[in-house]
């Protein structure tokens, strides 16, 4: 795992597959399957721009959400919390450790802020996990790290801005879902409204095979 490129290893994902499965059956949620009317978590950070909240995107949203604090939850809560939703949506943080409780098939909205070139960390863990994952930067893909500036300055998506994005991330992802296989679109430009092939994807990450990584078996 690299902290700016994705790194596929095979015995990276037989490990954790099987380490995914044990912590799942230690909390006795490994038996959640995903739901499409399962709410996503929308996971508030300290990273998040405020103009970026301010949107309350979850409201109307394409996409059932439920905002939630993890840190006034026990863990346990935490799990039960996770393990019951569609899939987590934040700025790139610890909240997405968590996406080792999630099932199969819940999405991974990856919101990379204007602050730093985006890290990879969870998407590097998502490929394995058959988590559709959406590394969303905020600032353009062709910005230096020394031109950060320049995109705190850029205004932030708005409300009907980011449902595109939303509603764009489910559908391009369909064909990955239903085949579950690994699928890591990055996008730094939202697209136009109704068109949701996944082609609009400045770079997509995918690995076909995944049988050979099932351990729920």
């Amino acid at each position: 795992l690299t902290r700016q490129k994705l790194v596929f290893d095979e015995l990276s994902g037989l490990w954790l597959r099987s380490f995914r499965l044990d912590l799942q059956r230690t909390w006795h949620v490994s038996t959640s399957t995903f739901s499409d009317a399962a709410p996503w978590l929308y996971i508030p950070h300290a990273r998040m721009p405020k103009e970026f909240e301010q949107t309350e995107f979850w409201n109307g949203s394409p996409v059932p959400f439920e905002k939630v604090d993890l840190a006034q939850l026990s863990f346990a809560e935490q799990v039960r919390a996770v393990s019951n939703s569609g899939g987590i949506m934040s700025a790139e943080g610890a909240a997405f450790a968590h996406q080792l409780f999630l099932p199969p098939s819940s999405y991974l909205a990856i919101v990379q802020p204007p602050i730093r070139q985006p890290e990879l960390w969870h998407s590097a863990a998502s490929q394995y996990l058959d988590l559709p994952t959406l590394e969303w930067s905020l600032c353009p893909e062709d910005v230096s790290i020394h031109r950060l500036q320049e995109c705190k300055m850029l205004p932030m998506p708005t409300r009907k801005e980011v449902h595109t994005m939303l509603s764009f991330f489910v559908q391009a992802s369909a064909r990955a879902r239903q085949a579950r296989t690994s699928w890591v679109c990055f996008l730094s430009k939202i697209p136009a409204a109704g068109n949701y092939s996944e082609s609009q994807c400045e770079r997509i990450v995918e690995h076909a095979d995944r049988k050979c990584f099932d351990f729920s078996k």
